[in-house]
Formats: structure tokens, sequence, C-alpha cells
């Protein structure tokens, strides 16, 4: 006898809980299709007009549910359809192309016990149409496989953090190395020692920060990762304690030396932070942000960094007492820059204890919310998430950020994209 998916849970953690462990209850639904052998999509075009559906997970990798009450999603994506199994299991990481697209990095396609049966990129057209961009199979583990001088297909690489170059080159990171995905789906070593692609335990002792053409540099940890206009990657590392520049070509510099970063003594309103890191290209330098916690506070800074190392402050926030950002900030979640060269960041406004997406005003070294909703402190709402205006917005984990070139925004809220329009509507496009 079918069963019927549970209501609604109260948090989308507790959604993604119902979805891990559908197991074999979800094989005796008839809904539920035969696993598929190619990574999924949606080209067909569904629906003309948003539908509303409500959070609460099911068997076989649904997320939504049609039965009544809050909280409220509105679905805009019109080739989705909400009632069916999502395509994504947890989005990982998510860049926005220059045609209006996003790319995400995801595990997808759920099998019938709520597994995810493909690993890779897929592209969400500017129109919502879904199309896998370079995929493999989870089947058969990573044991064996290399790291990269190997295709895609055949290598361990997993969803993963990126930064989308012009060509549509993905570049990402080994602790010990830059990589690149080329087109084609060769995965290629930028930089770093050659042994971090075929042997883990000789990568493992090429750890350094040695500056130099490809095969001799050197790096210990690297943690983010950003492109600039000339096809020079731009990495975080020593654990956010460095920062390096690596040109098309391989070549390796160190702009930012652990000392200026990390150095003991350092108060943290003066430390460079590099959790976060995006590419300004109205103005042509890196922008850089994270958080510090010292002796019960923790300190929150954005900075401007140009070519030379010369590094700029533009946003000082503390989470606890006097703020100088104006707001009480829980440390930084998301970092981007939109179309204009203004800088956004993702973070819980402790007065409010809700995240938002807050726009940094650098005249004034203070920043404004943009989207989220207002609560009155004291007030108590949980974590669902909810669709609608930017003053009634509500997110839960937000942990990517970035804009199209017409200024709309696309956020990571745990396991869902948001889109966010230029006035700060929210709505759900891609999960």
């Amino acid at each position: 006898m079918p069963q019927h998916a549970p209501k609604p849970p109260a948090r989308w953690h507790a959604c993604l809980a119902v979805l891990a462990t559908a197991g074999a209850a979800a094989a005796s639904l008839a809904q539920v299709p035969p696993p598929p052998t190619e990574a999924p999509g949606a080209t067909q075009r569904l629906a003309d007009t948003p539908r509303r559906v409500q959070l609460g997970g099911g068997p076989g990798g649904r997320k939504f549910s049609n039965e009544p009450g809050p909280p409220t999603l509105i679905v805009s994506n019109p080739y989705l359809d909400p009632l069916r199994p999502a395509l994504f299991v947890r989005p990982v990481g998510m860049q926005c192309a220059a045609d209006g697209s996003i790319v995400v990095s995801a595990r997808g396609g759920f099998d019938a016990g709520g597994d995810a049966r493909f690993v890779g990129w897929w592209r969400v057209a500017a129109d919502g149409a879904v199309k896998p961009i370079l995929t493999r199979s989870t089947a058969g583990g990573v044991a064996g496989r290399q790291q990269c001088d190997t295709s895609f297909a055949q290598s361990r690489l997993d969803s993963m953090r990126f930064a989308l170059g012009r060509d549509g080159t993905f570049f990402t990171h080994a602790p010990r190395g830059v990589l690149r995905v080329a087109e084609g789906g060769r995965v290629q070593r930028v930089a770093g020692a050659p042994t971090i692609c075929t042997d883990e335990e000789r990568a493992a002792n090429a750890a350094g920060m040695d500056d130099g053409q490809a095969d001799a540099a050197r790096f210990d940890n690297v943690t983010a990762v950003a492109v600039d206009g000339e096809g020079s990657t731009w990495v975080a590392d020593q654990r956010a304690c460095a920062l390096r520049r690596v040109t098309a070509d391989g070549n390796v510099s160190t702009v930012l030396t652990p000392q200026r970063v990390c150095a003991a003594g350092t108060p943290p309103a003066e430390r460079v932070t590099l959790a976060h890191l995006a590419w300004d290209a109205t103005r042509g330098e890196l922008v850089a942000g994270g958080d510090i916690l010292t002796h019960n506070q923790l300190t929150t800074t954005v900075w401007r960094i140009r070519a030379d190392g010369t590094a700029r402050r533009v946003l000082l926030g503390h989470k606890l007492g006097a703020s100088p950002a104006g707001a009480q900030l829980d440390g930084v979640q998301a970092l981007a820059v939109d179309p204009q060269g203004r800088i956004h960041i993702a973070s819980r406004r402790m007065e409010q204890d809700v995240p938002a997406l807050l726009r940094v005003d650098e005249a004034r070294g203070s920043v404004q919310q943009w989207t989220g909703m207002r609560v009155q402190p004291g007030s108590s709402l949980g974590g669902e998430v909810l669709d609608g205006p930017a003053d009634r917005a509500r997110f839960v984990k937000i942990n990517g950020l970035c804009f199209a070139p017409d200024g709309t925004a696309f956020v990571q809220d745990d396991g869902v994209v948001r889109r966010i329009e230029r006035s700060g509507t929210v709505s759900t496009w891609a999960f």
C-alpha cells in the first residue's frame, strides 16, 4: 500500500534528514521512477506561473509538499516540478555566468534509497532550464582514482566549491594545489607538486609555501579560490593565512604572507581575512572577507586588495557590543560583488537573530540590509524558510552567493538555490 510523505518538518535540516533516511520505504512507492542511466536535467517547461508549496521532505528525494499551512515557498522556475523528486541532493558550489545562467556543483539524481547517483556540474539557464554539464556516476566509489591529470569521469573529485573562468573553465583546489577542469572534462593541475594528482601519501608530504613555476610551487592548505579578468587564480593558502596568485601559465607568487595576515599580536581589526574571495571586475580588485574569534569576541572584516598586495579595509564589525558596521554581525557566510561593484555579504544580524543579505556601504564602513526578514528583538521564528518580498523573506543557512549581469542574485540556502530580484523579492529557483 503506498505510503504518504510526512507532514512538513519545521526546519530544512529535518527535511534533509528525512531524505537521507528514506531507505526501503521509498522502494515500495509506485511513483518513484526507475533509476536513471544519465544525469538528470529539466528541459521541458511545466508551468507559466509560480507555484506555492510547503517545505516537507518525502521518500525518493522529494523536498516539498502541497499540504496546507506555513511556511510557504514560491517555486519560480517553470521547468521544475516541486512535487517530484528533486534534482540535487545538496548544492555545494555555485557561480553566476556571463550569459545569466548559474552553474551548480552538486550530487544529484536520487535513487530509490535517497542517495545520489551522479556528481558534477549542472547549468541552470536564465529561463530555468537545467542541463548537466559535466557529471559522472557515483557507482563504484573513488578508490584508486586519480585526483587530477585525468578525465573527470576517472577522477576522485566530488562536488566542491569552485570559481568560474570567462571561458567556462572550472577552477578548484586540492589541499596542496590548484586545479582546473577544462572543456572536455580533463582535470588538470595548474600548480603544485605533480604527486598531488596520483599519490595521496606523497602529496601529504608535498606541503610548503614555495613560489615559482607550476611544478616547483608548493601549497599547504588551500581553502578558497577566485579568478580575475586575466585568468589568474587568487588562492587563500596556509589555512587562509596567506594570499597567493597563480597566473594562467602556472606561475605562483605570494601577495600577502602569513606574517601580514595571521601574525601573533596583530589586532583582529588589522588582520586581512581570506575565508571568502570574490573578484570585482569593475575596479580590478580582489574582495576578501571573514571573521576572527579572539577573547570571546567575533570580529568581522571585509577588504579590497590590489595586485601589488595593498589591502584596504572597507568593513569592520563585532558580534558583541558596539559594532562599527552599525549592526552586530555573526561573521560572513557568503560574499559577492554585484555588477555595479557593490559588495554584499550574508550574515546573521544578532539583534534580529536571522540570516540576511547585507550591502556594504564602503563610504560609511557600515551595512544596509538588502533582503531578509526584519525581526523585532525577542521574537522567536525557528528556522523555517519563507519566500516573498524583501522584508518578509527568511533564510536558514546561506553558504553561497553570486550575481547575474542584470543584478539578479542567487543564494545557496542549505539544500536549495533561491533567486533574488533586484527589488529584494525572493523565490525558490533550483533544488
